[in-house]
């Protein structure tokens, strides 16, 4: 696996998860440890 660092918009992130959502075997997602959207936490696949 390769590790890319991408930045979404608050308003944007479940529209994001759910374009792919389709993916998620292949793609990993976890929250930056130096992220302070609390938003985010619970939203990730």
């Amino acid at each position: 696996m390769q590790t890319l660092t991408i930045k979404v918009q608050d308003n944007f992130i479940q529209d994001f998860l759910t374009i792919i959502e389709h993916y998620k075997d292949k793609v990993h997602i976890a929250q930056d440890k130096f992220s302070a959207s609390e938003k985010f936490k619970n939203k990730l696949i």
